[in-house]
């Protein structure tokens, strides 16, 4: 894989780029292996080169739920190191995955010395929030149909090279996967998708478009 500016990088001066790439370490991992668990100590910041990770949330009663995604050009674990928290869930590979680590004590003195890069990063922990409030909210009181609908054509469009399980789906839009089964039928059924193992096809998109969000 060719060489490339790491996305925390972005934007920043070349005396910030600098220190931050030659402490860089990189990893790869392969699909079904964690980058991190729930409760471990924050070693670094993850910055994704190559591949697709999901954020796995685990209930008192063990119950597993995909809470948030990302892929190549984004970057995880930076809310629990600077909360000062233990990480609040389990990073998964879900496809195989290279990326860079910043280490914590490298971060953390960058940030002391540039002040401006801890800025950006607080940036975009804000944006991140919002972001999620917007989606509870949208989420909140709709139909399993239209969570689903949704869900579905945001995975596609997003992340096009995996192939979903039901029950990843099922966990991204808040139901169960029972429930994900049986509106992807009914979906089956009127055309607009069409399902074959894993792979879904979105054969209507507009129609799709209207059972996420009907009038």
């Amino acid at each position: 894989m060719e060489a490339s500016t790491p996305t925390l990088c972005s934007g920043m001066a070349p005396e910030i780029v600098a220190p931050l790439e030659a402490c860089s370490i990189r990893k790869t991992y392969k699909k079904g292996e964690s980058l991190y668990l729930m409760g471990d100590e924050p070693a670094g910041i993850y910055c994704l080169e190559k591949g697709l990770v999901g954020l796995v949330t685990v209930s008192t009663s063990g119950r597993e739920r995909l809470v948030r995604l990302f892929k190549a050009g984004q970057y995880l674990g930076h809310r629990s190191l600077f909360a000062g928290e233990s990480y609040h869930a389990n990073a998964v590979a879900l496809d195989p995955v290279e990326c860079r680590v910043f280490p914590k004590k490298d971060v953390m003195e960058l940030c002391r010395k540039f002040p401006e890069f801890g800025l950006g990063i607080a940036q975009k922990l804000a944006r991140e929030l919002g972001r999620a409030e917007h989606w509870l909210g949208f989420m909140t009181d709709r139909q399993v149909s239209e969570r689903v609908a949704d869900g579905l054509l945001y995975l596609k469009a997003a992340h096009p090279e995996h192939n979903w399980t039901r029950r990843e789906i099922a966990d991204f839009c808040g139901t169960t996967t029972e429930s994900v089964i049986r509106t992807l039928a009914a979906f089956e059924a009127e055309g607009l998708i069409r399902q074959k193992g894993r792979h879904i096809d979105i054969l209507q998109r507009e129609a799709l478009l209207e059972c996420a969000s009907p009038q």
